[in-house]
């Protein structure tokens, strides 16, 4: 288990650079442009549905071109993302970038599971998927207190520029350790 913590803690900081800005999105577009609780909720519903053929996209790509190939590319997409949308002055503009980093996430997360699981024996894949699930539970207390710091003291540019700091180091650390 210890020649997988470096890769964990990577894969922590990467999610914590996500959970910085995740709580915050619908006050972001509630509040920068005046959309209603249901107009946020479908773009939500918009980029959720998205992010679901991601998934099993980034499984056929994974098939063909290999998890780590695959995840390291997703990675570099994040921290763009966030800080396209700290500067983004449109709402098209928002959305499509808020859909993108967004779709990050749910495409990486089965295939840190399998780059995790390949590193550890059989007989401690509970193990493994328990260190990795820690990970993200932590990066989501820590991020969503962080973030919300964040953006009492300043702005969501500031928001965003920090959650793809965060994030994009992460990613450097996961592609170091893959």
């Amino acid at each position: 288990m210890r020649r997988v913590l470096p890769f964990v803690g990577a894969v922590a900081l990467w999610m914590l650079g996500a959970a910085i800005a995740a709580p915050f999105f619908n006050i972001y577009f509630a509040r920068r442009f005046d959309l209603s609780v249901a107009r946020v909720g479908l773009v939500f519903a918009l980029a959720q549905s998205v992010w679901a053929l991601g998934v099993l996209g980034s499984g056929e790509l994974a098939t063909r071109f290999g998890a780590r190939a695959v995840l390291a590319a997703a990675l570099v997409v994040f921290a763009p993302a966030m800080w396209g949308l700290a500067a983004s002055p449109a709402l098209a503009g928002a959305a499509g970038l808020y859909l993108l980093a967004g779709l990050v996430g749910p495409v990486t997360n089965p295939l840190i599971d399998q780059v995790l699981l390949a590193r550890v024996p059989l007989a401690r894949h509970g193990a493994g998927s328990g260190w990795r699930n820690v990970a993200a539970d932590v990066s989501g207390v820590a991020g969503a207190s962080l973030g919300g710091l964040i953006l009492a003291r300043g702005s969501f540019g500031q928001l965003f520029f920090a959650a793809g700091g965060v994030g994009f180091l992460g990613a450097i650390g996961i592609v170091v350790s893959l």
